[in-house]
């Protein structure tokens, strides 16, 4: 198999000391949180608010993911 890394960063591990990294992982907690709340105070049943939670927040990891893919080299910067 012909080394991928010229080519792509999907197997590049998943580093906490990065800033983005750090928000990323804050974001996707505090979106399947929002969302299983909002689903759960709306009268659904704790299930189905679990799980709209962690679809949500596996999207909003997704998202970052394949944006990352798209454009690699530039990070996060504040200011």
């Amino acid at each position: 198999m012909q080394d991928l890394s010229k080519f792509t960063a999907i197997g590049r591990p998943f580093d906490v000391r990065y800033f983005t990294n750090r928000l990323i992982l804050l974001l996707t907690i505090l979106a399947g949180i929002a969302v299983g709340f909002v689903k759960w105070n709306q009268g659904e049943v704790a299930e189905t608010a679990l799980t709209s939670g962690v679809v949500a927040g596996g999207l909003v990891l997704l998202a970052w993911i394949i944006g990352r893919e798209l454009d690699p080299d530039y990070d996060y910067l504040p200011g």
